[in-house]
C-alpha cells in the first residue's frame, strides 16, 4: 500500500519512526520502519532517502496488542503461482509447452546416455572374452570393433 510519511524521525542508521497517511487518510502513528527486516534480511527499499513529504510502499502490521506498529518492505510483484497454485492465463499453456519440450529433451539425452555406455562397456567385454580365447588378439582394435558394431545395430532387435 501507498502512504505519505507526515513526520520521521531517524533512531539510528537502522531505524526510523514516523507518522504515515494512507490513501484513503488513515492516519498511523509510531510506526517503526527498519532498514533490514529481521529473520528474513529483506532490505526496505529508498531506506536511506526516506524523509517527511515522500510517499513510501509498503505492509503495514501492528501486534494484535496494538502497542507495536511497523510498516515492512512491499512484497515483490511478479509471475509467480497465485495462491491457488495456478498460473495466470496465457502463461499456464505456454509453460506446460516448455515443460514438455524440457521433458522430451531430457529423455533424448539419456537414452543417448545409455547407448553411449552400454556400448562401452559391451564392446569391453566381448574384446576381453576374444582376448581370453586368443592372448594375440589387439585388445584396442576389438573393442573400437564392438563398439562400431554394436552402436551401427542398436535399433536391430534381440
Amino acid at each position: 500500500m501507498k502512504y505519505t510519511i507526515e513526520w520521521l524521525e531517524t533512531k539510528s542508521p537502522e531505524w526510523k519512526v514516523a507518522t504515515l497517511t494512507n490513501e484513503g487518510g488513515m492516519k498511523f502513528e509510531n510506526v517503526s520502519i527498519n532498514k533490514t527486516k529481521k529473520g528474513t534480511g529483506e532490505v526496505f527499499p529508498n531506506f536511506d532517502s526516506l524523509m517527511t513529504g515522500s510517499i513510501v510502499h509498503g505492509e503495514y502490521w501492528e501486534t494484535p496488542d496494538k502497542s507495536k506498529k511497523y510498516l515492512f518492505p512491499p512484497k515483490p510483484q511478479n509471475a509467480s503461482p497465485r495462491a491457488s497454485g495456478g498460473f495466470t492465463g496465457g502463461n499456464a499453456s505456454k509453460l506446460m509447452k516448455e515443460k514438455q519440450e524440457n521433458i522430451e529433451a531430457s529423455q533424448d539425452r539419456k537414452e543417448h546416455s545409455i547407448k553411449e555406455s552400454s556400448s562401452i562397456r559391451d564392446s569391453v567385454q566381448l574384446a576381453l572374452a576374444e582376448f581370453n580365447a586368443d592372448s594375440t588378439v589387439n585388445l584396442e582394435e576389438r573393442i573400437g570393433y564392438w563398439r562400431k558394431f554394436l552402436l551401427d545395430n542398436w535399433k536391430l532387435p534381440f
